[in-house]
């Protein structure tokens, strides 16, 4: 199952992950705990974790979600080099 990017606003500063898992109704097992919680924009509290495709269509058609500082879910695109290598 692949991840989706779930951007989000946090007023109060960087959020722990229980936090997060809290506020979303999220578990541990539906997160990348390894990709963290990434500060996308500090000055507007965007942060963004990386979920399964489960949890992130249940964030995305929850009303309380749109409601509670969702500000996307996008796609996590492989990034791989384009070509051969360069000697």
């Amino acid at each position: 199952m692949g991840k989706l990017m779930f951007q989000f606003e946090h007023p109060e500063g960087a959020p722990e992950l229980e936090e997060v898992l809290t506020t979303y109704g999220l578990s541990r097992e539906e997160v990348d705990e390894d990709f963290g919680i990434i500060p996308v924009d500090r000055e507007r509290s965007i942060y963004t974790i990386l979920v399964d495709e489960d949890a992130a269509e249940r964030l995305r058609s929850s009303e309380e979600s749109s409601q509670g500082g969702v500000t996307g879910i996008f796609s996590n695109p492989r990034i791989e080099p384009f070509g051969p290598p360069e000697p």
